[in-house]
């Protein structure tokens, strides 16, 4: 698998830049909030629809998306928040089935650490199957499930002399 890097414009960059501070400042708490409510903030009307399901919301956000995929400029100016990673899983799961081509999947190394005294029964008791079921925010998961053109963000690069990468040199 080979990672591109998408060649954006000063306008295209200002307008990332921008999004990003953005979400900063909603992470951080520093967005302004509503004023009848302490936890909630209000979007613009261009980042928001108020009919609708999932998956009205997935051709509001990315119309014609097989015919764009591999597109960078269509894809890097889309995105959908949720607060909950199992919401991200599941529109994640129905855009990926609406690209062509077939879905390779990438499991994470399943096995607990054999340099332990226990580690016979750490096998048993963590089958490769338990550990690529867990499903916790500090680490990635079990599965990467991924198909040409999709996009994904590379979040540290163990070799940069090669590129973009996450095998170390």
């Amino acid at each position: 698998m080979r990672l591109c890097q998408s060649h954006n414009s000063q306008d295209d960059n200002s307008k990332q830049k921008e999004f990003a501070e953005f979400l900063l400042k909603i992470g951080n708490g520093e967005y302004s909030t509503n004023s009848n409510t302490e936890n909630m903030i209000t979007l613009s009307a261009d980042m928001t629809i108020t009919k609708g399901n999932l998956t009205d919301l997935a051709d509001f956000v990315y119309p014609n998306l097989a015919k764009n995929s591999g597109n960078v400029n269509y894809m890097v100016g889309r995105a959908i928040l949720t607060p909950k990673n199992t919401d991200v899983d599941i529109i994640s799961d129905m855009l990926m089935s609406r690209l062509p081509g077939e879905t390779r999947v990438y499991p994470s190394l399943d096995s607990t650490d054999s340099t332990e005294n226990t580690y016979r029964q750490q096998s048993q008791i963590y089958s490769p199957e338990f550990l690529r079921s867990l499903k916790v925010s500090d680490l990635p998961p079990g599965e990467l499930k991924l198909k040409t053109g999709i996009p994904i963000i590379l979040l540290r690069n163990l070799n940069p002399s090669e590129g973009l990468c996450n095998v170390p040199g």
